[in-house]
């Protein structure tokens, strides 16, 4: 993430980082912490596939779908399109 006085880089994989570097004027700073990563989600989906659930209790189809619906809303308002995407196969719900 850049801003106008510095940024944030989460190093590769980004959804397990144990890593945070900021740099800003003051200089750059590294955080190395272990986070939960997608511990908890990886311990739902092991649940749901024990109980023989085709979705999560917690997290069911219609929330995400809403979720991605949302960043997509979010992303056409910013402009933002994944390479793989055309100009006209993005959405603006």
């Amino acid at each position: 993430m850049d801003g106008t006085k510095g940024f944030v880089e989460f190093p590769a994989p980004v959804h397990a980082t144990h890593t945070v570097i900021m740099q800003n004027a003051s200089g750059r700073q590294e955080i190395n912490k272990a986070p939960a990563s997608l511990r908890y989600q990886v311990e739902e989906v092991h649940r749901c596939l024990a109980g023989r659930e085709q979705q999560s209790r917690h997290m069911p189809w219609a929330t995400s779908r809403a979720l991605i619906a949302l960043c997509d809303k979010a992303r056409a308002q910013l402009g933002v399109r994944y390479p793989t995407e055309s100009a006209s196969s993005a959405q603006t719900t």
